[in-house]
Formats: C-alpha cells, sequence, structure tokens
C-alpha cells in the first residue's frame, strides 16, 4: 500500500547472491515501465536539464546521496530514462 511497506517486506526476503550485480539493471527496467504511463513521463520531461538527485536522510549512499556523499545511481538513472525519452521524442 506504500513505499515504507514495501521497503520494510523487502528486508524480510534474502537476496539473491548475485543482487549486487543485477540490482542496477532490475532498477533500470522498472523506471523504464514506470515511465509508460504519459502523465508520469511528461513530469520526468518536465524536469528539463536538472540534475536529479536523491537526497535522503536514511544513510543511502548507493541509490541516493546522503550528507553530500553517495553514487546517486536512482538520479542518474532517472537522467538516462529522460534523455532516451526526449530522443523517442525527437526522432
Amino acid at each position: 500500500k506504500t513505499p515504507q511497506i514495501a521497503k520494510q517486506l523487502g528486508r524480510l526476503v534474502m537476496l539473491r547472491e548475485d543482487w549486487n550485480d543485477i540490482k542496477t539493471n532490475i532498477m533500470k527496467q522498472l523506471i523504464h515501465e514506470k515511465f509508460n504511463n504519459p502523465l508520469i513521463e511528461q513530469l520526468l520531461l518536465d524536469t528539463k536539464n536538472a540534475e536529479l538527485i536523491n537526497n535522503n536522510l536514511w544513510h543511502d549512499t548507493f541509490w541516493g546521496v546522503y550528507n553530500g556523499v553517495g553514487k546517486n545511481m536512482l538520479g542518474i538513472l532517472l537522467m538516462q530514462e529522460r534523455e532516451e525519452r526526449r530522443c523517442k521524442i525527437i526522432h
């Protein structure tokens, strides 16, 4: 029902041994599916050239940035998706 519940449930499952190797590609696929909704796609495109940063308070330095430190993989994937969708519109 909520992202918080999903996160709590996710902590209960045992991760695949190769999770760290595949998690970025899985997130990329999920982001692509999410933005197939035209209304949500437009929200992403409306960010224009803004740098998208997943700032957080829960110390996530892989998907986001905490206290100025992190890979910001979610932000990077969102910006890649935005660029791919822009290119499709142009062509």
